[in-house]
């Protein structure tokens, strides 16, 4: 039907110390825990999500962050690739 249970939306939050004094509230941080089953249809859902997406080339080659097997960290090798190459044909690289 496309809707997502109601009951399933809703998280408990729970203040997680962090450390200094107990009796802070800013030495706590907040986690959301959600019902298991959600978890699950998340992952699935990203997952079906993510096939999409790459299946029908949606995103550019260009777009590192936040994809499957792509990272930033491999954007700043293809980068340092890049500029490298330049050097050595004698092109500006700025």
């Amino acid at each position: 039907s496309g809707i997502f249970p109601e009951k399933m939306k809703i998280a408990k939050v729970i203040p997680i110390f962090k450390n200094g004094d107990r009796h802070s509230s800013d030495n706590y941080r907040p986690i959301s825990v959600i019902p298991q089953l959600s978890k699950v249809l998340e992952k699935w859902l990203i997952q079906k999500l993510d096939n999409f997406i790459e299946n029908n080339k949606l995103l550019s080659d260009n777009q590192y962050g936040f994809r499957s097997n792509k990272s930033t960290s491999l954007a700043l090798l293809e980068l340092n690739e890049e500029i490298t190459a330049a050097i050595e044909r004698k092109r500006y690289t700025a």
